[in-house]
């Protein structure tokens, strides 16, 4: 990203990025009574600024360590991670499945699942070069060529992350393992408390990603572990929903 770009991206930011901290912090703005006048409360080694948030989560988002970043910004390994979910607000997306779910589950900040994008058998030359045979695209299944897409979206079908860098044979689970996604979540970046009970953020999806009870239908000795599923597949349809339309609109 080149300096221009970066402070473009940075002034369309500016009121989310803001609002986003003042949010997240907790703190009760007082004094005087114009809303313009108020104490902060005391900050050792000064405020971080919203461009170094900004500039955090992009290398955050781009493959960096937490660790590298902390002291390429001078700021701390837990700000590195709040700086990436300012810019992203996991608690609006959560806030918004919350408001969709029937028992007003609260800690679901994304809804994930795999689509096969169909292709042509892919010739020897292109499969030589990814590194794999020809079968690795090859979808049993269905008995077509494809890519596997993992998408994840919000409770109103908005694509908030994409990765397509296996073949068809593979699974979603595996496909997802192989996600930059992934490699945020295990370097934390749901590693926030949800608004209530202590509980993180995560995402859902189904049961593919071992996220949900199998066989459970009708055994009423496990109804609670049914209810689960259906409640949970309540949240995750959003997703589903948003790849349908994607590939209704592409012509897949």
């Amino acid at each position: 990203m080149s300096w221009d770009g970066f402070w473009h991206l940075h002034s369309i930011l500016l009121p989310h990025i803001s609002s986003a901290i003042d949010e997240s912090s907790g703190y009760e703005r007082k004094g005087g009574r114009d809303s313009g006048r108020y104490s902060l409360p005391p900050i050792p080694n000064g405020p971080i600024t919203t461009s170094i948030r900004l500039g955090a989560a992009l290398r955050y988002f781009a493959g960096g360590s937490p660790y590298d970043i902390m002291c390429m910004f001078g700021i701390a390994y837990s700000e590195v991670l709040s700086s990436a979910w300012i810019v992203v607000d996991a608690r609006k997306i959560a806030a918004g499945f919350e408001a969709v779910s029937t028992p007003g589950i609260r800690n679901c900040a994304g809804a994930i699942d795999g689509i096969l994008i169909w292709i042509q058998k892919p010739s020897l030359k292109k499969t030589k070069k990814a590194g794999v045979d020809h079968k690795k695209f090859l979808c049993g299944r269905k008995h077509k060529y494809s890519l596997n897409c993992q998408a994840v979206s919000d409770c109103q079908g908005c694509i908030i992350d994409i990765s397509i860098k296996y073949g068809g044979a593979s699974s979603d689970c595996m496909a997802f393992e192989a996600s930059d996604l992934h490699k945020w979540l295990k370097n934390g970046l749901l590693h926030q408390d949800a608004p209530s009970n202590n509980e993180r953020f995560v995402l859902f999806g189904d049961n593919a990603y071992l996220n949900s009870f199998t066989n459970v239908g009708g055994d009423p000795n496990r109804a609670a572990e049914d209810n689960y599923n259906f409640f949970h597949l309540q949240l995750r349809i959003w997703v589903e929903c948003a790849l349908e339309c994607w590939c209704r609109d592409e012509g897949f």
